[in-house]
């Protein structure tokens, strides 16, 4: 999926009037609605495919190429506390999306990121810090199968 020229145009400009921002869904079992946050400034939500994003300016740190899993860092305003304490509330790793999209056409997904998980969240009155984490398949066993006498036992009679 490739930007359109109206994103690419704001995101190479020096100044812009129609703004490219970042919206995440944290989703979970444990939790009821999923939450859904936006990074935007206070009281500016976002409503995306019949979704509303609540306005809570986040960075996010990418991760880097190195040896180990691509990590990126999440650090959050905890607004009214509500992210931090329904976070806090579950046990397990949350699912994470994310989405990019122009403030002017919400409903049009940019980009989106997939099955990332939330882990290592921390919270204070102020902030969220969390790491996001995708599947490390460099560390998968391949083949998935091996030959052994266990798995294959007639072709080591």
């Amino acid at each position: 999926m490739t930007l359109s020229t109206a994103a690419i145009r704001a995101l190479t400009a020096r100044e812009s009037g129609d703004p490219v921002v970042m919206l995440m869904k944290i989703a979970h079992p444990d939790l009821a609605p999923d939450l859904r946050i936006a990074a935007n400034t206070f009281g500016d939500d976002i409503v995306s495919n019949g979704s509303t994003f609540r306005a809570a300016p986040f960075d996010l740190e990418w991760p880097t190429d190195s040896e180990g899993p691509p990590i990126a860092r999440l650090r959050a305003m905890n607004i009214d506390r509500a992210i931090g304490e329904a976070l806090e509330s579950i046990t397990t790793p949350a699912n994470c999306t994310l989405y990019i999209v122009m403030a002017s056409t919400p409903d049009t997904v940019e980009r989106q990121g997939n099955k990332f998980e939330m882990r290592n969240c921390q919270w204070d009155g102020g902030f969220l810090t969390a790491d996001l984490t995708q599947a490390n398949f460099g560390a998968e066993p391949w083949p998935k199968y091996r030959v052994t006498p266990a798995l294959f036992p007639a072709l080591f009679r």
